[in-house]
């Protein structure tokens, strides 16, 4: 059951299911762990060896191919787009950096959740332990519940065969 589920009181058709889940896994010791689940990428663009990405360059110039003399105009406009490429150089390697710390922040937090997640699972593996160790327990128990439950019924017939013995010896005294 959920957070909100706990906090409301409702169950969910999810919760129910859950439930008859792990009913499933304690009878049957089966598992629904797909591999690919696991080991499949976090995105569809995330870098891994069955999708290394494209290798695509940045050329923000065409490249001159031989000796050539070059116009004022021509040579302000390539001071002008260098001056603007240096600076947004600048720009995009501190953007770049602070994405590269996105990336590790992100790395971290799942790995701690996924080390969460584990705990939990170990957690959850225990409380059913305990559970069915209470329920055999339980199951153990119920002859000498049934003994005693007989024992208090053959009691309670005795006791109410007296009180028809008394009552029928008074009746004939009176």
């Amino acid at each position: 059951m959920g957070i909100l589920s706990k906090i409301t009181g409702k169950s969910t058709p999810q919760n129910q299911s859950a439930s008859a889940t792990r009913s499933a896994i304690a009878a049957t010791g089966g598992h629904q762990i797909n591999r690919d689940t696991f080991l499949g990428a976090t995105h569809e663009n995330a870098l891994n060896p069955a999708n290394p990405g494209e290798i695509i360059n940045l050329r923000t110039v065409e490249i001159e191919t031989a000796p050539r003399y070059m116009s004022k105009d021509e040579s302000d406009a390539i001071r002008t787009q260098a001056k603007q490429t240096t600076e947004a150089t600048g720009y995009t390697v501190s953007a770049l950096r602070a994405l590269s710390r996105i990336e590790q922040s992100n790395a971290k937090i799942q790995k701690e959740f996924r080390e969460y997640q584990g705990v939990v699972a170990e957690s959850e593996l225990k409380k059913v332990k305990s559970n069915a160790k209470l329920g055999r327990k339980l199951h153990s128990l119920r002859p000498q519940y049934a003994r005693t439950g007989a024992g208090f019924h053959v009691a309670e017939k005795r006791a109410d065969d007296l009180v028809v013995q008394v009552q029928s010896d008074v009746q004939k005294y009176f």
